[in-house]
């Protein structure tokens, strides 16, 4: 049903101005996809309930190296484990970033400048950006990008 289409207004919402950080997120996305190899947002299902969903980010290059397209793989986190629940519960290797989160939904300015350590691997470093939403959605778009 969406083969072909833009993942925004699809899975992604579309806002007026096409300037929400999500939408500036995915736009670096399709310039630069190895700097973007996994991202937790919220996305939107067909029948206009959202979700969280986890994504992997794959580039895919032709012969000559030239991008030609990106392998997104997703795994929506069940609601279950979102409502009523703290970031600590819901994403466990955030937890300990609770407070930034809530700064950055309470302020409306992105918090940055955090890396961690082992959340795909042992040996891997992640770099996380913490994203408000806008547009009178309260929650926030963290980015998470290997550093390693």
């Amino acid at each position: 049903e969406i083969l072909g289409k833009s993942v925004i207004g699809t899975l992604i919402p579309k806002t007026e101005t096409g300037e929400s950080e999500l939408e500036l997120m995915i736009h670096e996305l399709t310039e630069n996809p190895q700097d973007f190899p996994v991202n937790t947002n919220l996305n939107t299902r067909k029948d206009g309930s959202q979700v969280w969903v986890y994504w992997t980010n794959s580039p895919i290059l032709d012969s000559k190296g030239k991008l030609t397209e990106i392998l997104c793989q997703l795994a929506v986190i069940p609601k279950e484990e979102i409502e009523g629940a703290d970031v600590e519960e819901a994403f466990p290797p955030l937890g300990k970033y609770a407070g930034n989160i809530t700064q950055a939904i309470e302020s409306g300015i992105p918090e940055a400048g955090f890396r961690t350590r082992g959340m795909t691997d042992p040996n891997s470093h992640q770099d996380i950006i913490i994203y408000p939403l806008t547009d009178d959605m309260k929650g926030a778009v963290i980015r998470i990008d290997d550093a390693t």
